[in-house]
């Protein structure tokens, strides 16, 4: 008798886009996603969903999108996470860990189009270059007030 292969469903994913101000710098909340739609594109995953918050700091989790992702997340209507940069979840390297430990909890993937998988390593690493960049900041606004 021969044997078919089932293929497998295809993977959920979510798009999370983030602008720190209205007018950003780094790209439109429309940018960010379609770059992330051409990579569920490529790999044949489909998203069911795109979250985003327009003109909100990472410095706080206390975001619409975010919040909706992370209830997205533990309600397991995703598999995989997609965003162009770690920092679009957040510049606090505490809020992106526990980030990356609901994820792992509920089994889901964040990929990022610059960092790839996040992982342990990656959380470290952001941790230390989210610090130099906000001490960088902080000696700017010191040099100004002088």
């Amino acid at each position: 008798m021969e044997q078919r292969r089932l293929s497998a469903a295809p993977r959920r994913a979510a798009v999370y886009a983030r602008t720190a101000t209205a007018q950003p710098r780094d790209g439109s909340i429309e940018d960010q996603v379609r770059m992330c739609q051409a990579l569920a594109e490529r790999e044949r995953w489909v998203i069911v969903e795109t979250f985003s918050d327009h003109g909100v700091s990472g410095s706080t989790v206390l975001r619409p999108g975010y919040q909706a992702l992370m209830s997205a997340m533990r309600s397991g209507a995703v598999d995989v996470v997609l965003a162009e940069r770690f920092d679009r979840f957040s510049r606090n390297p505490g809020h992106l860990a526990a980030l990356h430990q609901a994820a792992e909890s509920a089994g889901v993937q964040i990929i990022t189009l610059s960092e790839g998988e996040i992982t342990e390593a990656t959380i470290g690493l952001e941790a230390t270059l989210e610090a130099l960049y906000l001490k960088e900041l902080a000696d700017k606004r010191r040099r100004r007030r002088v």
